[in-house]
């Protein structure tokens, strides 16, 4: 059924959220919302959002495109750069409890000094990163992803319309990008304040605008589509009692901003479809299966709602 002919002259956009490895959740909405027929005229992409975006446009398929990063994430490439940012991340390494070969308790001991020396090691390394470099990792690895999985094209030629949502840091603004190229773009939204350098794109210096808000509303009502889905990932904020370092209360305090800001932004939203995460951490990136059908349940469990705004069918539960 086409729904943009049959019901809506200005057409339909929808959001995709940021949130790191939540974001494979997008996956599974976009799973549901094809086979239920749903027509997709615009495709507003945020951090995660702009990468999963860019693959849907180019590809308007939801099941090739899930199965095309699912076998790249399970590739020993994509694994050595998991590692290598999960430890940076994290900041510090392994400690081992012991060592293979190693039976007397005094060489046990040994390999636990040693481990903790080797993460305080690691610490120092990344704490010296983070305050001397634009970002503790290089852009390298989503290069690799985008080669891998993508084509390199002017944003403007995909075959479904899509914006790229970043900040910029040099005029402090959201930046919608809607033309030029599209790896630079991705990049950019999705680089990681802190983590990932941020990215230079013409006179524009680019960084995740996700952390500020990972609902652009306004980018999505620039177009006055008459109908708006919003995906959101930020996971639920709970009641934490112990604080024990200000990076934590920072933290802390740019998690609520945060979900301030989305709630206030999702009430423009003609629906927001929230998948079920839990606190699944951001660097999930090996628990794909489990998040893509969160991202399904929590689409068909929208579909009435949908099916109330919209003549749209029922649809028959998907069986691959």
């Amino acid at each position: 059924m086409n729904l943009r002919a049959s019901t809506f002259s200005g057409g339909t956009t929808l959001i995709l959220g940021g949130g790191g490895a939540r974001g494979y959740a997008h996956f599974g909405v976009l799973q549901v919302l094809q086979e239920s027929g749903f027509e997709i005229d615009r495709v507003v992409g945020v951090s995660i959002g702009a990468f999963i975006g860019a693959l849907y446009c180019e590809t308007p398929n939801a099941h090739a495109i899930t199965e095309r990063v699912h076998d790249y994430v399970h590739n020993e490439k994509f694994l050595r750069y998991y590692n290598r940012m999960l430890r940076a991340s994290q900041g510090a390494g392994h400690t081992p409890d012991d060592r293979d070969g190693e039976t007397n308790d005094s060489a046990k001991a040994w390999g636990r000094i040693v481990g903790r020396v080797r993460g305080y090691l690691r610490a120092t390394v990344a704490f010296h990163r983070f305050v001397s470099r634009p970002g503790i990792l290089s852009n390298r690895p989503m290069e690799d992803c985008l080669e891998s999985l993508l084509e390199n094209s002017d944003i403007a030629d995909l075959k479904v319309p899509l914006t790229i949502v970043a900040t910029d840091l040099k005029i402090g603004e959201r930046l919608d990008m809607e033309v030029g190229d599209l790896f630079s773009a991705i990049i950019g939204s999705t680089a990681l304040p802190g983590i990932f350098p941020p990215v230079e794109r013409g006179d524009h210096l680019l960084s995740d605008y996700g952390v500020l808000c990972s609902i652009p509303m306004e980018s999505a009502q620039r177009h006055r589509p008459d109908l708006v889905v919003a995906v959101d990932l930020s996971p639920k904020i709970e009641t934490k009692d112990k604080f024990d370092s200000g990076l934590d209360v920072i933290n802390r305090m740019d998690s609520i901003g945060c979900q301030l800001f989305n709630n206030q932004a999702s009430t423009a939203a003609d629906l927001v479809i929230r998948p079920d995460l839990g606190q699944t951490s951001w660097a999930d990136f090996l628990n794909m299966e489990e998040i893509v059908e969160a991202g399904r349940q929590a689409a068909l469990d929208a579909l009435p709602h949908l099916e109330s705004l919209v003549s749209l069918p029922m649809i028959q539960p998907h069986d691959s």
